[in-house]
């Protein structure tokens, strides 16, 4: 049991780890493309990627905190996430650029943000568990 909440607790501090990189690359597209740097992408999605970035760095502050509420900022940073990246999908698929490994590309970073969240919601558990 013991070895089990060890194994539980390192996977939940490597998702948080994953988590908060996913966070400050969010700010950091969010801010280059609010400031008019890179390229169309980077303008298009500039405001979702601020709000979503802003949001997932609260739900990581949040769940470091020990804060109920980080689970709920941390499902909005994955809608955030989602739709950010549904932009992004129609606009390549306004220029006929949409293929399978584009596909797998883009949702690739919203599905690592609900299975890192979902380690660390499952890594609390088992930490708070007697």
């Amino acid at each position: 049991m013991q070895l089990m909440r060890t194994r539980l607790t390192v996977l939940g501090a490597l998702a948080t780890l994953l988590a908060a990189l996913i966070a400050l690359a969010s700010l950091v597209f969010g801010v280059a493309g609010a400031l008019g740097k890179g390229g169309e992408v980077n303008h298009t999605t500039a405001i979702p990627n601020l709000l979503t970035g802003i949001v997932c760095a609260l739900a990581v502050a949040a769940f470091l905190r020990r804060r109920r509420e980080w689970f709920g900022l941390a499902l909005a940073g994955a809608v955030g996430h989602f739709a950010g990246h549904a932009m992004l999908l129609s606009r390549l698929g306004d220029r006929g650029g949409v293929n399978a490994g584009r596909l797998a590309g883009l949702f690739a970073v919203p599905i690592l943000w609900l299975v890192a969240v979902l380690i660390m919601r499952q890594s609390r558990e088992a930490v708070s568990q007697p």
